[in-house]
């Protein structure tokens, strides 16, 4: 018996298996990602004045951590960018 007839069929489940599990960690990784920006927009929410949620949800978007200082500097920008957009009152 040839080693290659005994080594095929294992080879075949291993990329099974191994698809499987790629498959798996996938839709893990889905869930974990809608699990934290869930809890990220709940934290921001709570926070009544303090933290925009837009902004961490941006962050989030962006792949940075949402750090209080990222949050900060992404509100800032937020805000300056803004302010820049807004047309100036004629009073």
């Amino acid at each position: 018996m040839q080693p290659d007839v005994i080594l095929l069929p294992l080879l075949l489940l291993a990329d099974v298996a191994m698809g499987w599990m790629l498959l798996r960690s996938r839709a893990e990784a889905r869930h974990a990602r809608a699990a934290a920006a869930d809890a990220a927009r709940a934290a921001a929410m709570a926070a009544a004045g303090g933290i925009d949620p837009e902004a961490v949800m941006g962050l989030l978007r962006r792949g940075v951590p949402p750090t209080l200082d990222n949050v900060y500097l992404a509100m800032q920008r937020a805000d300056v960018s803004g302010r820049s957009r807004a047309p100036d009152p004629q009073t």
